[in-house]
């Protein structure tokens, strides 16, 4: 955080901000090890632009990094994460702080488009993907996915939400 580049500039360190670099293809991001003090995150997402489209973004992702032997830091809240040495800079520790929950390793999901399980027309709606919830757990399945139900601008399977605080019609 802030107060940390602070600390580190008084301290005669480089600002981490200002010692990043990303290489030519804009596909790495080095930080040199002496902008590092205690412990540093970095937060990302991947940007895909093809020519003459919006420009799509993925999810968010987050890792943090550590001196090995540091104080504790907000890397030993990553409630699932798992610390691993870097090969290459053994004196640091790396955790994922989006890593996926440690149950999700072994579910059997199944994914419901919520617009077009249930009959719509006929006035189906969540009672009726409820009620099939039994034949769905005899498959072996123990987790359901549900497509967006959130207010959305119409587009395939309602992932563009606009409205957070109602669901769709």
């Amino acid at each position: 955080d802030d107060r940390d580049v602070a600390d580190a500039v008084a301290a005669g360190r480089a600002n981490p901000r200002d010692a990043l670099r990303v290489t030519g293809d804009g596909r790495e991001l080095r930080v040199p090890l002496d902008a590092v003090s205690e412990r540093l995150r970095v937060h990302a997402v991947a940007v895909a632009r093809d020519p003459g489209e919006d420009p799509r973004v993925s999810v968010a992702d987050a890792a943090a990094v550590k001196r090995v032997g540091s104080s504790p830091s907000a890397l030993d809240d990553a409630a699932e994460g798992e610390a691993v040495l870097t090969p290459d800079t053994p004196e640091f520790e790396t955790v994922r702080l989006n890593e996926p929950p440690g149950w999700t390793r072994e579910a059997s999901v199944y994914e419901v488009f919520v617009r077009t399980f249930a009959d719509a027309e006929e006035g189906e709606g969540f009672d009726a993907i409820a009620e099939r919830i039994p034949r769905i757990a005899e498959l072996g399945v123990d987790t359901l996915w549900l497509t967006p139900v959130l207010g959305h601008d119409g587009k395939p399977h309602g992932y563009n939400i606009v409205d957070f605080f109602d669901t769709a019609d």
